[in-house]
């Protein structure tokens, strides 16, 4: 802000000679008759729209601002209108460390009163220039006091010395507010649906209650509180019988958040100390989530789920809670043999220390990508590690690569090929002496990288963001580029994005920043792991070291978001641009849908002709996309037997089910294979039985003009034979598996018979 004055009054008067005419393209509120309406009563903390103020203009009707030196050095002037409902103290920030998209280096905000609406006149109540995000930024943010039913008008310049536009133009505002939340106390405990997750706060709630003595305190990395800061109620009923996993996450982790249920509101008392919690969770004093792990319900049985502080001094905290059926590993799971069924947002735990936890992926063909996370951040340390392996190798390790919202040292792995064998996910602790525990582990499987569909430029804003049924993208990005894609949700869908930074294997990742955003384009969720690699130490036994970005969030509404990739602007050199391969998928299932697929059965057919008194077997494959859905295949013969086989993984399955029929004869088989869901294929197969045959003789050998051997047999009519050749009357190899016809009849062609003397030989099936 070293600039002559003479240039900003230069500034000044170009933008206002260009306020006379203003541009078509400026934003819809350019000038206070088009004010942004920010919702009186929230929910906060509140987004706006993010919009772009690269032709927004200043309205001469603007009010002044009343630091002389600010006045000549602003330029493209929005504005909002705010009426709170309640009387309390708001934030109002363009502060990217407070979570808002905010491009815009250097903003101005002052907030005013009218008493003539747009006419003015306009009273400031608060102004702020640069540097009141903190001491790294210039971008602003005002906290005042806000009386409720009042206007406000808040407006927004860019900061502009030398007027030369840099190109960003991009803002975004978040408005919080301190009022009570109406769960403040227990008597107003919100529901909290199953399977959806709240918006809270404890932001300007009260502290009511205390705990008292270890009660709750059972399960494991444990420390004791007596929550003594602000809490709010929230309470759930158990629609059936079962385990339930209570989690709170997205709390601020300079804060030290508790989380704990009680049986019934408490006694009197100001604030009110109880010694009945029926489960406690507080693990860490620096995490963001915390949870209690598959606590167990009777149908129709009501807890109250308490959000707590551990310090009295905290301002309280937004969050987000959520309830859903606990799915736990099956132990023993600590080799592939043992390994267990793979759910999606399965949860687990590494204890003792030495403990392994393997995980079903199943069998996909070569080139298929698994995409995977690991979050860790409700455990006292995240520090887990993730590999993709195969019975006895590695594909790929990770450590460290997520994002602080899912534990920062814990793991996420995107696109690693798989090379057509049995595949699993392998989850273990970094530290040796200790355990750790909670985790969820979340992982889907997508086809080939040739199957992505590739992104079409342009599509670096909502409107023109790529839209594919398949949901899964490969792109290309580079420093200043951001790449759109949308997808359809529904309320309750678990979305799971995934970014594979260097999806030839090549190691040379890019290092990319992957956000969510919701219908208005306003920013949900951001990661950007500090690395462009995906592990920081190991032998080379656990490469590739290709970098992910992952983030898991289960959207409580309906509607169309949106995933931003761009480039992390920790970037530099060689990952500042490249390709990279994007995994869109809800539930863990691959598609737009995000629902069960019901699986397929191809080729079936006996694995050999079918002989009375000699067991065989049907063969086949199943085709199962979706990762961690077991099968069950039932064979009805035809004759009144079934046959039921399960199948615990998925991926491409062969089948193979023996059978022995006593004597000839002809059925219809039916094949039905069912998932989890209850979807199925089901398949009828002919089925012949052939008689037993008795020893079949030569009739003759003829030589062709191909160098080709014609054989003709006689043996028991409709009964099997297999052709056999050798060259030493020792070592046999099979030719071909033969019906004899109706008169006993059959012969067959050795297409390439060596050039030394050979044999051959019927054998009867």
């Amino acid at each position: 802000m070293t600039k002559s004055l003479l240039r900003g009054w230069l500034w000044c008067l170009l933008a206002f000679l260009g306020a006379a005419s203003p541009s078509p393209a400026a934003p819809a509120n350019d000038s206070c008759a088009g004010a942004m309406s920010i919702p009186g009563a929230g929910p906060f903390p509140h987004y706006t729209p993010l919009i772009d103020i690269t032709d927004a203009t200043i309205s001469p009707s603007d009010p002044s601002l009343s630091n002389p030196f600010l006045s000549t050095r602003v330029a493209k002037s929005v504005w909002y209108i705010f009426t709170p409902t309640a009387s309390a103290v708001y934030t109002i920030t363009t502060c990217t460390d407070a979570g808002t998209a905010t491009s815009v280096a250097d903003t101005i905000l002052s907030v005013y009163t009218s008493s003539g609406g747009c006419l003015g006149p306009f009273t400031a109540i608060g102004e702020l220039g640069d540097e009141d995000c903190g001491p790294n930024t210039s971008q602003a943010a005002v906290s005042l006091p806000l009386t409720a039913d009042t206007t406000y008008y808040i407006v927004v310049w860019k900061y502009c010395d030398n007027c030369t536009d840099d190109g960003l133009n991009i803002l975004q505002l978040l408005v919080n507010g301190s009022v009570a939340p109406p769960n403040d106390t227990c008597s107003g405990a919100q529901p909290i649906p199953l399977n959806l997750p709240v918006l809270g706060s404890t932001v300007g709630a009260t502290d009511n209650l205390r705990l008292s003595g270890t009660n709750g305190f059972w399960t494991h990395d444990q420390i004791l509180s007596t929550a003594a800061g602000r809490e709010v109620f929230y309470s759930f009923t158990a629609p059936t019988a079962g385990e339930y996993s209570f989690k709170v996450l997205n709390y601020d982790f300079n804060q030290d958040l508790v989380l704990y249920l009680l049986p019934s509101c408490p006694g009197a008392g100001n604030p009110a100390v109880v010694s009945n919690a029926l489960s406690v969770a507080n693990r860490s004093r620096v995490n963001s989530a915390e949870e209690i792990l598959c606590y167990p319900m009777t149908a129709g049985q009501r807890v109250l789920v308490v959000v707590d502080d551990h310090n009295a001094s905290s301002a309280g905290s937004t969050f987000t809670a959520e309830v859903i059926r606990c799915v736990r590993e099956r132990e023993p799971n600590n080799s592939p043999e043992e390994a267990s069924p793979l759910l999606c947002g399965i949860e687990g735990a590494i204890s003792p220390a030495s403990d392994l936890d393997f995980f079903v992926l199943g069998q996909f063909p070569a080139g298929w990508r698994v995409f995977a996370l690991v979050d860790g951040e409700a455990a006292k340390n995240p520090d887990f590690d993730l590999r993709v392996t195969s019975v006895t190798n590695t594909l790929e390790y990770d450590e460290g690569d997520n994002d602080v919202a899912f534990g920062a040292s814990s793991p996420n792995i995107a696109g690693t090929p798989l090379t057509d064998e049995p595949a699993y996910l392998l989850v273990s602790y970094n530290r040796a002496l200790f355990d750790s525990a909670p985790y969820r582990l979340y992982a889907v499987v997508q086809p080939p990288l040739s199957r992505a569909v590739e992104e079409t430029e342009p599509n670096n804003d909502l409107d023109r963001a790529n839209l594919d049924e398949g949901n899964y993208f490969f792109g290309t990005v580079q420093a200043q580029d951001t790449d759109w894609y949308a997808f359809g949700v529904s309320e309750g869908d678990l979305i799971f994005l995934s970014l594979d930074g260097d999806p030839h294997r090549t190691n040379s990742p890019i290092n990319a920043r992957l956000e969510l955003l919701d219908s208005t384009g306003s920013q949900l969720l951001v990661v950007d792991d500090a690395t462009a690699t995906s592990m920081t130490n190991g032998p080379a036994l656990f490469s590739p070291t290709s970098p992910g970005e992952g983030l898991v969030y289960r959207s409580p509404v309906e509607g169309t978001f949106y995933a931003r990739v761009s480039i992390s602007p920790n970037a530099a050199g060689t990952a500042a641009a490249g390709d990279y391969l994007l995994s869109i998928s809800k539930n863990c299932l691959a598609g737009a849908l995000g629902q069960n697929h019901a699986p397929l059965l191809t080729n079936l057919a006996p694995a050999t002709p079918f002989t009375a008194g000699a067991s065989n077997a049907l063969s086949g494959i199943i085709w199962e996309p979706d990762v961690g859905d077991p099968l069950t295949l039932t064979v009805a013969w035809g004759d009144g037997t079934t046959n039921t086989v399960n199948y615990p993984a998925s991926g491409r399955i062969q089948i193979n089910v023996p059978r022995m029929f006593p004597t000839p004869t002809n059925l219809t088989v039916t094949v039905t294979v069912k998932d989890r869901a209850g979807a199925m294929d089901v398949k009828t197969v002919p089925l012949v039985v052939h008689p037993p045959g008795t020893a079949a003789q030569f009739r003759g050998a003829t030589m062709l003009e191909n160098d080709r051997i014609r054989l003709l047999a006689q043996g028991t009519a409709a009964a099997v034979y297999r052709v056999e050749r050798s060259s030493d009357m020792v070592h046999w190899t099979e030719l071909a598996v033969l019906v004899a016809d109706s008169t006993g009849r059959f012969e067959m062609e050795d297409a390439a018979p060596p050039s030394s003397s050979h044999f051959y030989r019927i054998v009867a099936q």
